[in-house]
């Protein structure tokens, strides 16, 4: 069934589209004009955190594997993401953060234990 929550392309597929759509129509109708673009985004990586959490769960605290720091990296980066999308920051400084966050959540995984 496609819209079964326990069904798998429900989870991969359908969920992070509608809620993608959702969101990011949300956002272009209730934010302004400065901030539709960047907002929009935000509205995709939503979509993505709750389509991990109907897929896998919430991951414990404190993360036990390598899989379990994704959904967590995917909150911060969430976060991260709306922060520097509201507020208004340099190109460079917000390229620069996003790139140490990327960096950082690759060495966070890659770290054992």
């Amino acid at each position: 069934m496609l819209f079964d929550p326990q069904s798998p392309v429900f989870q991969a597929a359908v969920a992070p589209f509608l809620l993608s759509f959702i969101l990011v129509g949300a956002v272009t109708l209730f934010a302004g004009s400065e901030l539709r673009i960047s907002l929009s985004a935000c509205g995709v990586a939503i979509a993505i955190l709750v389509a991990y959490w109907l897929a896998f769960s919430w991951p414990p605290f404190p993360p036990r594997a390598s899989s379990h720091k994704v959904g967590y990296l995917i909150a911060i980066s969430t976060v991260l993401s709306v922060i520097l999308a509201v507020r208004p920051w340099p190109k460079l400084l917000t390229t620069i953060i996003m790139y140490l966050a990327l960096i950082a959540g690759v060495l966070w995984i890659a770290r054992s234990k």
